[in-house]
């Protein structure tokens, strides 16, 4: 049986658990205790609120009531579901959480209302390029899903045409309270800057993660109106040559093709950020640059990310697509 290798810089051992703020482990710990006394969504709902107003309330004395009045759009249903659409990005801001009682007993229907629910904002115009985050959860289990269809987004859906991936759960109590404060952290506010651990990395940005996913879907739908076209042909062709001869065989898919256009973007904006050292998300104008080369061209680097076999995102018929998903 093969073991994985360990890397050749190993990173530095976390203190966040020395670190961790002792009155918010606390706190999350009483919540704990609390919430399985608890016997109705509603009840469930509000508990969990003020969790998140105690350990993350020092950002804003308001947090709960800011939480939300601010989003866009809220729903509704028995008083305990909350569709939320993001204020402030395209991935971490949409969410629609469904709570239940006890997800062990009613996990499948928590997952149709949670179908129900995007079904009826992608067939709104206006919402058919929103990646929405599914949360089920009951208090004490959060399961993240992530929403797909094979339908084209340009037409009407029904529950039954939305499908759900699993990303990632949460089970309460977690070993250290400073692992579920930084697991909330991720999928509801993202307040906090975290260490550019490669943990943290691929939980953000791996195959299983909600960025993955969402932008999956968009390159899949992009790459079936241009697939056809003689330039794209080109383009995929020498991508395949390349591995045959790389690898010594023939290894090539659209969707392994697709995976690479997904890496090479991520690896041309981190590259962005470095050299620019901006913390801010690059605008409309910049984003092209970076993704057909002209970026790197204007800072003197030859050879390296300039227009490659994935810059197709930022050709004509593709480039709505390109912005969208970086």
């Amino acid at each position: 049986m093969s073991t994985k290798k360990p890397p050749k810089l190993p990173e530095k051992p976390s203190r966040f658990a020395d670190l961790f703020d002792v009155q918010k482990s606390a706190n999350i710990q009483k919540y704990v205790e609390e919430i399985s006394h608890l016997g109705s969504e509603s009840a469930r709902c509000q508990r969990f609120l003020l969790l998140l107003k105690d350990i993350f309330g020092e950002v804003n004395t308001n947090f709960v009531e800011d939480y939300l009045r601010g989003v866009e759009k809220y729903v509704k249903s028995k008083g305990k579901d909350i569709v939320l659409k993001g204020k402030v990005d395209n991935l971490y801001g949409n969410l629609v959480i469904e709570f239940e009682r006890d997800l062990g007993k009613t996990l499948p229907e928590a997952e149709e209302q949670l179908k129900r629910y995007v079904a009826c904002l992608w067939s709104e115009k206006e919402e058919r390029r929103v990646n929405y985050l599914c949360l089920a959860a009951d208090g004490i289990d959060f399961q993240v899903f992530s929403p797909s269809t094979e339908k084209p987004l340009t037409e009407s859906l029904l529950p039954e045409d939305i499908l759900l991936e699993k990303v990632e759960e949460l089970k309460l109590p977690t070993p250290e309270p400073y692992q579920a404060y930084f697991w909330l952290d991720r999928y509801l506010f993202r307040e906090r800057i975290l260490p550019p651990r490669t943990e943290e990395f691929e939980r953000d940005f791996g195959m299983r993660s909600p960025a993955f996913l969402f932008s999956f879907r968009l390159l899949k739908e992009s790459l079936k109106q241009v697939e056809n076209r003689s330039d794209f042909q080109v383009i995929y062709q020498n991508w395949e040559r390349y591995l045959r001869v790389t690898y010594g065989s023939v290894i090539g898919s659209k969707d392994l093709f697709l995976r690479h256009t997904y890496l090479a973007t991520l690896a041309k904006l981190i590259a962005w950020a470095r050299l620019t050292e901006k913390s801010s998300i690059p605008s409309s104008e910049e984003i092209s640059s970076i993704l057909d080369g002209e970026f790197f061209q204007g800072q003197r680097i030859a050879n390296f990310l300039e227009e490659d076999f994935f810059s197709w995102i930022a050709r004509e018929g593709a480039e709505a697509i390109g912005l969208d998903i970086s």
